[in-house]
């Protein structure tokens, strides 16, 4: 059984299930008087947004998996250990399953607009894995837009609650961490998903698959990573300038050294870099910066 458990790639559903979870103790409970989802319905919430997750990791191995034997031949299930038309009954017993997890948690808060949102965000990840991926960039940003929507489901399903608010502050608090945690979300992963690509580059060529490092090199695409890391860190600055949340020495100095000085080594680690191993340090030190946000956010809870 421990194919069909790592093809889920367990550890960034955990990622997924605590960002989410974060979200609604730090930012929904503590401010929004009645939300629409209480515990039972959040954490079906959350279990579905896994099985979303779940169901885009398999189609993607499935689709991916001649080249994935180059690029990651130990981290590669199908077709050595699943075969290919198990993991496609697999991924319809996901996708499905999900399916139903949103149909129930819609009507029990009547909001019938959000069993929308999953067959969208399935199709999206199909489409993705099947052609975009072959894309220059847009599917990189299909994929971050994905990650993006981990935190946005929340506050779309609180959405009637939250227009309802009566006390402007707490309403303008919880708008403007959602907004900003899901700009910043999107542009770290897109930054990653890029430096995966410079990773991942020879087996991409082998499979025909055409990349931005493939078609313009990997000098130019350094130099678009780089700009995104500095548009994160104005993006960071400028709203820790600005923001009406109550920014305490706490606050701001755990927002300096997890999130913007780890920033600011990347661009000399992304400069050094010339082999494999050094892109894949890079993806993890950029995994780690979005758990830091993630821990931001307690912080900015606990600062209230």
């Amino acid at each position: 059984m421990k194919p069909y458990l790592y093809i889920l790639r367990p550890k960034n559903l955990v990622i997924i299930g605590v960002t989410q979870v974060i979200q609604y103790y730090c930012i929904i409970l503590p401010n929004i008087n009645v939300p629409a989802l209480n515990s039972t319905l959040f954490y079906l919430l959350v279990l579905d947004t896994m099985l979303l997750a779940a169901s885009g990791f398999v189609i993607n191995d499935i689709f991916d998996y001649s080249y994935d034997l180059v690029n990651k031949p130990k981290r590669t299930y199908i077709p050595n250990n699943i075969s290919a038309n198990t993991a496609k009954i697999y991924y319809l017993f996901l996708v499905i399953a999900g399916l139903l997890v949103a149909i129930y948690i819609a009507i029990m808060i009547k909001n019938i607009a959000l069993i929308s949102i999953y067959p969208i965000a399935a199709a999206m990840l199909f489409v993705y894995s099947y052609t975009f991926k072959n894309s220059i960039l847009l599917g990189n940003v299909l994929v971050s837009l994905f990650v993006g929507l981990v935190s946005g489901i929340v506050i779309f399903a609180e959405r009637n609650s939250v227009q309802a608010m009566t006390d402007v502050g707490k309403k303008q608090f919880v708008i403007e961490v959602f907004c900003f945690y899901m700009t910043f979300s999107f542009f770290v992963n897109m930054l990653r998903e890029i430096i995966k690509d410079i990773e991942d580059i020879d087996g991409d060529k082998s499979a025909g698959i055409l990349t931005f490092p493939i078609k313009y090199g990997i000098s130019k695409t350094k130099k678009i990573c780089i700009f995104i890391i500095v548009m994160l860190n104005l993006m960071l600055i400028i709203w820790m300038k600005f923001t009406s949340i109550h920014m305490d020495i706490r606050i701001s100095s755990f927002l300096i050294i997890f999130i913007a000085a780890p920033l600011v080594v990347l661009i000399q680690l992304l400069t050094k870099s010339r082999h494999k191993e050094d892109y894949s340090k890079i993806s993890i030190i950029l995994k780690w910066i979005m758990v830091a946000g993630l821990i931001s956010l307690m912080i900015i809870h606990s600062g209230k």
